[in-house]
């Protein structure tokens, strides 16, 4: 059966072992598969769960600034 189930920022980050603002920015990113509705970010629990799938992120390690991104080892 499809999890056709539709969570809020709240709920993603407890998914992915995140911070709900962590959540909003990769949503206000297009990092993660988001939709605004009604002014608040709605998330497909199935299309999180393939995300993270997809490029290989175990849930609960998403860094929660850039500091993966820095080249100057720190």
């Amino acid at each position: 059966m499809e999890d056709r189930s539709i969570i809020n920022t709240k709920q993603c980050a407890e998914l992915l072992g995140v911070s709900e603002e962590r959540v909003r920015t990769l949503a206000r990113e297009e990092k993660i598969p988001a939709a605004r509705i009604g002014g608040h970010w709605r998330y497909s629990r199935r299309q999180v769960i393939e995300w993270a799938e997809s490029i290989a992120i175990p849930r609960g390690w998403i860094p929660a600034t850039g500091a993966a991104d820095r080249s100057d080892g720190e």
